[in-house]
């Protein structure tokens, strides 16, 4: 082996993951940035998406929405998917000049990657300092006179009722379209997932959703989830992981790639 070799296999060893074998649950467009940042740290990253994002089963909670879409003081959006999926719906449906009509609506997000794919969009994303999940979004909403405010919500048909509920309970009035379904994987794809845990060693599982991690759960062992470290990203699935018997050690402070990289490296290093 010559020097420049020599080298590079231990400018590899050097890396703080080298070594760590990482599952990621998302699907593969969607994570492609927190595989390129766990590589870069010497981590061996292996995909087996756990949830599958899917057109809504009606679209009359959209239609109905969009009609009268200038009336809307707000728009809310929790997660880059519901960014996503929202302008696709615009753009599939014909609606696209309601793009016009947006220009004077605010719009309040939960994450940076929420804020990046509105301003994509071409919009201007508020968000409030500190807020970090859906529920802190409401609770700081709440704190300026929501009384007689209309916002509306795109979201995924399993994302919960507290922010609207909080919203509500302040005499806010919240209309809640669920623009995309997170459904678990097809069969086919569930026996690859199950090979993988079984076959390969897989050092950590990474989850950025309570769904990804109960859509595992329905198709692995509980007992082959439990064996690994769990790192997850956010305290609301922190706390689904917890409520389900499962003990997380890893948690990013913040919802962001970088972040969970930065908390997996902190965490090997103890």
């Amino acid at each position: 082996m010559n020097t420049n070799e020599q080298k590079g296999n231990s400018g590899m060893t050097d890396l703080p993951l080298h070594g760590k074998t990482v599952l990621v649950t998302r699907p593969k467009d969607q994570a492609e940035e927190f595989a390129r940042l766990l590589e870069n740290k010497g981590a061996r990253v292996v995909f087996v998406p756990t949830i599958e994002i899917v057109p809504p089963t009606s679209w009359h909670q959209f239609d109905d929405a969009i009609k009268t879409v200038r009336s809307y003081d707000a728009i809310i959006f929790t997660s880059a998917n519901g960014v996503r999926e929202f302008f696709r719906a615009l753009n599939d449906r014909g609606t696209t000049s309601v793009r016009d009509d947006l220009k004077q609506t605010e719009f309040y997000v939960v994450g940076a990657k929420t804020g990046e794919s509105l301003k994509a969009e071409g919009f201007s994303p508020v968000m409030p300092v500190g807020v970090d999940n859906a529920q802190q979004l409401a609770d700081a909403l709440v704190q300026q006179p929501v009384k007689g405010k209309r916002f509306l919500f795109p979201k995924g048909n399993l994302v919960n009722e507290g922010l609207a509920n909080t919203l509500r309970s302040n005499e806010a009035q919240v209309d809640e379209i669920v623009v995309y379904e997170t459904v678990a994987p097809r069969d086919e794809d569930a026996k690859s997932i199950r090979q993988k845990l079984t076959e390969q060693s897989i050092d950590v599982i990474t989850f950025f959703s309570p769904s990804s991690l109960k859509n595992l759960l329905a198709i692995v062992p509980r007992e082959l989830v439990a064996s690994k470290t769990l790192a997850v990203i956010g305290s609301t699935t922190e706390a689904a992981a917890k409520e389900l018997g499962f003990s997380v050690q890893v948690v990013a402070p913040r919802p962001t790639a970088s972040e969970l990289v930065d908390a997996l490296i902190r965490f090997f290093r103890q």
